[in-house]
């Protein structure tokens, strides 16, 4: 029966030393506070590594972890050996640090940092438990941005009667400035905005763009962006290569998508599901 004696902790890590581990025809699973290792390797017959990539999970107090060990072998069953565990771990919260007068749009997606070791991965295991909240919002976790030091969630947008009377941030309404980005004719870029599908415009540039910028002073959040292409297209020209992009400074541009293969004739259209 494999037994543990030692656990050595890192930030990313738990070593385990003890006797009987199995090295061959077993699976290996490692949970601490139920959050399941990402990467667990059996270095030796007492030895075992198990890796959480965005830290060693905090927990309130201190806490047995779970070694199992399930074989491979169909002919022996579903068979799991469960290491008899002579140690406790301790990995409380410790938050060295958070971002600080921090300066976002009323739409909210800026990031939020708190660096604390663990943190992450408490976070990302059970999102709907473990969050922050600003102003009593919630922050949505950012596994993206987040590593085993610091944990990262993107602030919500902010209601409030100045948001909602001067930027509607919580109503649909027309942010067409009238100001359009463009390497062609004006007018082309203004069909593209204009709800008429009969109109048919071409630019040879390459590459070549047609745009328009918000209105100034107001907040512009995407969900869904539809767009339509007519039968005379050519979708080869389309497919992994034409891009919507967005630019806070009209300098800078971040993709926001690009056409794959399912582009068609007709309408299309793209959703976004988190804010970006």
């Amino acid at each position: 029966m494999p037994a543990v004696s030692e656990i050595a902790k890192t930030e990313t890590t738990l070593v385990f030393t003890g006797t009987n581990f199995f090295t061959a025809d077993f699976d290996l699973f490692a949970t601490l506070d139920g959050i399941k290792a990402d990467s667990i390797v059996v270095d030796s017959a007492n030895k075992v590594t198990a890796t959480w990539t965005k830290g060693v999970p905090v927990i309130k107090t201190a806490s047995k972890p779970v070694l199992s060990f399930q074989t491979t072998q169909a002919a022996k069953g579903a068979l799991a050996h469960y290491a008899i565990m002579n140690k406790d771990v301790t990995n409380a919260l410790t938050i060295s640090s958070s971002s600080q007068s921090l300066q976002c749009s009323f739409a909210g997606g800026c990031p939020f940092l708190i660096n604390a070791a663990g943190l992450a991965s408490k976070m990302k295991s059970k999102p709907d438990q473990n969050y922050v909240t600003i102003c009593g919002n919630k922050c949505e976790f950012s596994d993206a941005e987040s590593s085993a030091q610091q944990a990262v969630c993107k602030l919500p947008y902010l209601s409030t009667s100045k948001s909602i009377s001067s930027f509607k941030i919580q109503q649909s309404t027309n942010l067409y400035s009238g100001k359009y980005v463009f390497t062609g004719s004006e007018d082309y870029a203004k069909n593209l905005f204009d709800k008429n599908n009969m109109n048919y415009n071409e630019d040879t540039r390459a590459p070549c763009h047609a745009g328009m910028e918000f209105r100034e002073g107001y907040v512009g959040i995407l969900s869904k962006v539809r767009f339509f292409l007519g039968d005379k297209h050519d979708m080869t020209k389309y497919a992994k290569i034409t891009k919507f992009q967005g630019s806070a400074d009209g300098t800078s541009y971040t993709d926001l998508f690009t056409f794959d293969e399912n582009v068609h004739t007709g309408w299309n259209y793209h959703e976004w599901k988190e804010a970006e």
